[in-house]
Parts: structure tokens; C-alpha cells; sequence
């Protein structure tokens, strides 16, 4: 009783703390600034964005404070703090594991042939998520120039060389070889969460059969996550997670494992590449490289810090020489932008977790709403509770190593959920809770497991039976995820895999105009004309595809425009437009015509977040307007000429 009353009170003061967080949450109100003078959803608002991470903050490590200091006074038995941080690593050979890498070679195998069964798409292009990375990526191969030729929305690697890549890897200049390269990455993300789990199954302490049944159960929740969609994706890990995966099957060789700190020097030289990467990812992967230098001075493992700071001067010292000095000042300026401007730029006051109709701060656009929001919040509570408890209670199966590098994952799973503190729509607060919902698998399978393994050996089930059952279990998910996303990207048919090769060349050599809509075809012809004489084109709408469509340079860095908000940002887009000869720009397509012709709305110049450009631009748009003029309509895609 006494036990079930201490636990009891745990659950009481936690709960508390919850409530307690949710009452501050609006009480945490910094004075508004905005020194760039963004308009925006929280400038209208006159809304702080850090609150939201300040609010986030404050909610979580009152939970998180209150339960650790409830188990250190109600519960017996705790891990004490040399055994959290100076625990005895792994020395074991845990390679010999032969039915555990028969499964592991059954699923990746399964996989493979999931990929080689897609469908691949022929919806109409999306002239936004797309045109991300197709208008950059031929501006490169036009100019050459990476961070001076291009205001990076993501990173380097998302926005040009990942098109550039398939094109030159098939050879042909297409939207269908980009696409395909596009699932050829969500597959590579799919092996690295398949080898990232069926490393953490060797690692824990158990027999094969427990290994077995971790393994099929972790790998199939994180294989559940991703699928095969790209722009708009419904996915929660996507490819844009690679490093932060690199890193993860990195970091838990020098964490969990003797003999292999030269795994510290891998971890290092993925710096800079996760920066070139995606950006935002790139800096979530630095603070934990920093954080394990931290962590490793303070275990005295000097061999390892040495070789992750060698990483780290060669990655950089890499970067630098590939790119030169011009682009690296670019890159840096680039980059600081991203972090300076991005809370501004598309950020909305996020939801007070459990109340409804709070939060968003949209003027006239449509809000996602508060449960979601809510529990995203609320995946990342449970995820923190489980490793807080994993961390300080003791029992008979707990791994110090083990549960430590859960705590790597955890730290992740916070720095991810920016994204959704930032633009909490739908889209960002799903696969911002992604590496939370992986990290709750992980330690709630991890004592299902064992269960589960008692149970098959009191029935005596064997090892090939267990093998069996594994692999039904992975055909099953793989069967419901086809029909979840039967009909939205890319469904999955056996008859796909017939003559697969010849199916494949002819996606990569079809005519971009199959992914058109036959009333754009008109609009391309004749942006194409009057450019002619022009050396570059230049949009004033949410279409950075044109660069692509037209096969010319841009005028701006500002494929989306709508990245240019600060007003140091406007007068560079001005600057840079008025020093090239164009004569033309693409100045409005109204959102009722944007909609019948492209998959998803956002294009065209529309009121991005409910603020119409001229509020939003107002130097960009006082200068088009004064240097401009009306030429021609051309199904609702608005040309101007200038005067």
C-alpha cells in the first residue's frame, strides 16, 4: 500500500505541475520587438517569438523538475549520478547474433522491394514545395553559384544539389529524375532507420529471441513513420532527417562501445555537411556534437574529444577549400539569416497546450487548431517522462549505456519540436514529434519485449518461429501503410516490379509537360518569349518553379519571395532586380487560378498566413509599382512591363 500510495503521490505532483505550467503559459509574455521590422502574423500580434520557446520551456522543465524531484524522494532504490554518467561500456562481441541478422536482412530485403513497387507520380507539379529546390537547382547550373546565387529557404543540399544530383546521376534534366531521386533518399531513410534500430536491439541485455522481438517491434514504428511522398509530405521522418540519423548510428558506437572512438572523428566531420544539408537540422546536430564534447571532458575520454575536434577542423577546413572564400561568406551570412529572420518570417503564436481557441494569431487564414498542437506537446511529456524515470530508477533489465544514449534521442526530440514552436500547422508539429513518438517506442517495447519473450519460451516457441512471426508482423505494417496512403503519392503494387527497369527510364525521360496542366503550357510558352533578350526572370509570387520552367537565370536571390520580409532583405531584392536588364516580371497569379492547376494552394502571389504582399512587401511592392506596368493576362497568370 505504501508503495502504491508513493506512486500515487508521484502522479499527483506531476499532474499538478501540468496544470500549474498550463496556468503560466500566458503569464510568459516578453516585451515585443522587432528590430528588422518584419510584417508578419507576430508582428501584427506585437508578439515576442521567443515566448513560444521561453513558454515551451518553462512547461516542460517544471514537469520534467517536479517528477525527477518526486522520484528522488518517494522512490527507492535510484541510479546515483556516476552511475547515469560514468557507466562501464559495452565490451561484449554483439555481432554473433544469427537469426537477429536474419531478420535484419529479411527487412531490409522487404524494404527494398516496397521501394521497387512505388507508383511513381504523375500528379501536376507543385509550383511551390517543388519549385524549392527546381528553380535553385537550374539557377546553379546556370550561374554556378550556391549560397550567392540563391536565399536558402532549407539548405544547400535540399535546394540545389539534390536535384542537381539526379540529373546528373540519370542523365536527364527532368522533373521525373528529381522526383525519383526524391523516394531514392526516403528509401536511404528508411535502411538508416532500419540499421539505427537493429543496433539499439544487439545493445540490450537479453537472449536472441528478446533482441528479435525488440527489433521487429522498434523497426516496424519507425519504418511506420516515413513514407514515400515528397513537397507536402504527410511523413513524420523524412529525408531531411539523414544527418540527424547519421549522427544517432554514430554517437551510439562511442557512447555504448570499447574500441571504437575513432567513430568520434565520423561524428565531427558531419558538422558542416548537416549545415550544407538542411540548416535547421545541421544546428540541432552541432549542439549535440558540442554537448557530447561536454560529456566526454567530463568522463575524461580525451582520445575521443581530440578525434571529434579533428572531425570538426577537417569538415570545416573541407567545406571551405570545395566552396572558396566567396561562397563560405555566403554560406555564413546565409545561415545567420535563417536563424535571425526565420521566427518572423512564417512563425505563429503557438497554442497553450489543453485549451482550445488559443494561439495561431492568423488575420484571415485558416488555423490548424489546438488539438493537434496539444499533442505534439503531450508526445513530447510522455517521452520525457519515460527517460527520466528509464535515468533514475533501478530495475533488473536497465542498462546505464543504453538509457543514456536514449537520452541523446530525447535531447533530439526537443530541438526538433522548434520547428513546431515556430509554425505550428499541421505539417510542422507531425514530423516535429517524430523522433519524440520513436523515442517512446523505444523504451515501452523495450519492456513488451521481454514480456513477450517469456511468454514464447514457456510455449517453447523457437527461433524460426520467432523469425516468422517477426517478419508477418513487418508485411503486415508495410500492408497497412499502402492502403493509409493508397491513392495520395505513391501506392505500392507487385505488378511494379515487372519490367521495373524500362518503367524507370521512362519516368526519368518523360516530358515535363505531363506534369503540367494544359492550361500552364500557354503561360510557359510566352514567359519563355518575352524573356529572350532578358538574362534572367524574376517572380513577385510563391513560384520559385519558373526559373526551371523557363530555363533562365534569376534575377534575385529570392526564388520565393516571400522569404524576403526583413527590409534589409527587400532593398537587396531591389538592388539586385534593378541592376539586371529584365524587362518582365510574373507579378500576380490569383489564388482561384493557382488552385485548379496545381496540387496544393500557396502559389501564385496569395495572401501568405492571411497578409497580403502589399503589407507584407511594402518596399518590393512601392518599387514594382512605380517601375512597372500592366502587360497581359494569361489565364489569370498577370504579366508586368517595365515602364
Amino acid at each position: 500500500m505504501k508503495i502504491f500510495s508513493n506512486n500515487f503521490k508521484i502522479i499527483i505532483f506531476t499532474f499538478a505541475s501540468i496544470l500549474l505550467g498550463i496556468f503560466l503559459w500566458d503569464k510568459i509574455n516578453l516585451p515585443y520587438s522587432n528590430p528588422e521590422n518584419i510584417y508578419g502574423v507576430l508582428s501584427i500580434n506585437k508578439f515576442n517569438p521567443i515566448n513560444n520557446d521561453l513558454r515551451f520551456l518553462t512547461f516542460i522543465t517544471l514537469i520534467f523538475g517536479v517528477f525527477s524531484l518526486s522520484l528522488i524522494f518517494y522512490k527507492k532504490n535510484l541510479s546515483t549520478f556516476n552511475e547515469i554518467i560514468f557507466f562501464k561500456k559495452n565490451d561484449e562481441n554483439i555481432e554473433n547474433y544469427k537469426y537477429l541478422n536474419i531478420v535484419f536482412i529479411i527487412f531490409l530485403t522487404l524494404i527494398t522491394f516496397e521501394f521497387l513497387s512505388i507508383s511513381l507520380p504523375l500528379n501536376l507539379v507543385d509550383f511551390y514545395h517543388e519549385g524549392e529546390w527546381l528553380g535553385p537547382a537550374k539557377n546553379y547550373l546556370i550561374t554556378g553559384k550556391i549560397w550567392s546565387g540563391a536565399y536558402f529557404i532549407h539548405g544547400a543540399f535540399f535546394d540545389v544539389f539534390n536535384p542537381v544530383i539526379a540529373w546528373k546521376i540519370f542523365g536527364k534534366e527532368t522533373i521525373g529524375s528529381s522526383r525519383l531521386f526524391i523516394f531514392v533518399l526516403i528509401f536511404f531513410t528508411k535502411v538508416l532507420s532500419l540499421i539505427l534500430t537493429f543496433k539499439i536491439a544487439k545493445f540490450i541485455k537479453s537472449d536472441e529471441t528478446t533482441k528479435i522481438v525488440y527489433f521487429a517491434l522498434i523497426s516496424t514504428s519507425i519504418l511506420f513513420l516515413s513514407e514515400y511522398q515528397f513537397g507536402h509530405s504527410r511523413s513524420y521522418i523524412r529525408y531531411t532527417d539523414l544527418p540527424i540519423l547519421v549522427f544517432l548510428i554514430f554517437s551510439m558506437e562511442i557512447i555504448l562501445r570499447k574500441n571504437k572512438n575513432y567513430y568520434g572523428f565520423l561524428i565531427g566531420l558531419i558538422s558542416s555537411i548537416s549545415l550544407v544539408f538542411t540548416v535547421d537540422r545541421g544546428i540541432y546536430v552541432n549542439i549535440l556534437i558540442l554537448f557530447l564534447l561536454a560529456y566526454f571532458l567530463l568522463r575524461k575520454e580525451f582520445q575521443i574529444v581530440i578525434l571529434i575536434l579533428l572531425g570538426l577542423f577537417l569538415s570545416w577546413a573541407l567545406l571551405y577549400i570545395l566552396i572558396g572564400s566567396k561562397e563560405f561568406s555566403f554560406f555564413l551570412k546565409n545561415t545567420y539569416q535563417h536563424v535571425l529572420f526565420k521566427d518572423f518570417l512564417g512563425s505563429f503564436i503557438y497554442p497553450t497546450p489543453f485549451i482550445p481557441g488559443t494561439g495561431c494569431g492568423l488575420a484571415s487564414a485558416t488555423c490548424s487548431g489546438n488539438l493537434r498542437a496539444t499533442k505534439g506537446i503531450l508526445i513530447v511529456i510522455i517521452s520525457g517522462l519515460l527517460t527520466i524515470y528509464s535515468l533514475l530508477v533501478k530495475n533488473k533489465n536497465k542498462d546505464n549505456s543504453l538509457i543514456f544514449y536514449f537520452f541523446i534521442i530525447f535531447l533530439f526530440a526537443l530541438l526538433t519540436y522548434k520547428n513546431a514552436l515556430g509554425r505550428s500547422d499541421s505539417a510542422h508539429i507531425r514530423y516535429s514529434m517524430s523522433f519524440s513518438i520513436f523515442l517512446v517506442c523505444l523504451i515501452f517495447f523495450k519492456n513488451i519485449s521481454f514480456k513477450i519473450s517469456q511468454k514464447l519460451n514457456s510455449y517453447n516457441v523457437g527461433l524460426i518461429s520467432v523469425v516468422s512471426l517477426s517478419v508477418i508482423l513487418l508485411l503486415s505494417i508495410l500492408t497497412v501503410n499502402s492502403i493509409y496512403f493508397k491513392g495520395k503519392n505513391s501506392p505500392k503494387s507487385i505488378s511494379n516490379l515487372i519490367n521495373l527497369k524500362y518503367r524507370l527510364k521512362e519516368y526519368i525521360e518523360l516530358s515535363d509537360k505531363k506534369f503540367m496542366h494544359n492550361k500552364l503550357l500557354p503561360v510557359i510558352d510566352y514567359y519563355k518569349k518575352i524573356s529572350e533578350e532578358d538574362n534572367c526572370v524574376q517572380t513577385y509570387t510563391n513560384e520559385p518553379v519558373w526559373t526551371y520552367l523557363t530555363k533562365k537565370q534569376m534575377c534575385t536571390k529570392f526564388h520565393a519571395v516571400w522569404v524576403a520580409v526583413a527590409n534589409k532583405l527587400q532593398k537587396e531584392f531591389i538592388n539586385e532586380f534593378s541592376s539586371s536588364n529584365a524587362k518582365y516580371i510574373l507579378m500576380d497569379a490569383p489564388l482561384s487560378y493557382a488552385e485548379g492547376y496545381q496540387p496544393y494552394g500557396g502559389a501564385g502571389k496569395l495572401f501568405h498566413d492571411g497578409i497580403a504582399y502589399e503589407k507584407r512587401y511594402t518596399l518590393i511592392d512601392q518599387y514594382l509599382k512605380k517601375n512597372f506596368e500592366f502587360h497581359k493576362n494569361i489565364n489569370g497568370w498577370i504579366f508586368y512591363k517595365k515602364k
